[in-house]
């Protein structure tokens, strides 16, 4: 299992659709262990409804009606207050450290966040 996982970190890097420098065996060992992790806390969760206030920083492409298998996907478990804030057009730009979008759009939310706990 732990080496499928790691051929197909490989696949989707090779793919350019995760950020990840394979030529490090201890970094592709590290990513297939928090792989690993996320993919049991998926297997053991439980999905219920939330109700609370909810931001949601994320590019264009997933906030799209395809992205996350689908909005209505995940959105059906958020039944609260939902913001949205777009941090860049594709997951990629989300994850590269000199998104200026991505750092704008998190001090709004932050603000947001701040401001509404205080009312």
């Amino acid at each position: 299992m732990i080496q499928s996982m790691a051929r197909d970190m490989l696949g989707c890097e090779s793919q350019g659709r995760i950020a990840f420098d394979s030529s490090d065996p201890a970094l592709l060992e590290a990513g297939v262990r928090v792989r690993l992790v996320f993919e049991i806390a998926l297997l053991k969760s439980c999905s219920r409804t939330y109700a609370e206030p909810v931001i949601v920083l994320a590019s264009r492409e997933r906030l799209s009606g395809n992205g996350w298998r689908g909005a209505g996907l995940w959105m059906k478990y958020l039944v609260g207050n939902i913001q949205k804030f777009e941090v860049a057009d594709n997951h990629m730009q989300v994850l590269d450290p000199s998104n200026a979008l991505f750092a704008e759009q998190l001090r709004r939310a932050v603000h947001v966040a701040t401001t509404s706990f205080q009312a």
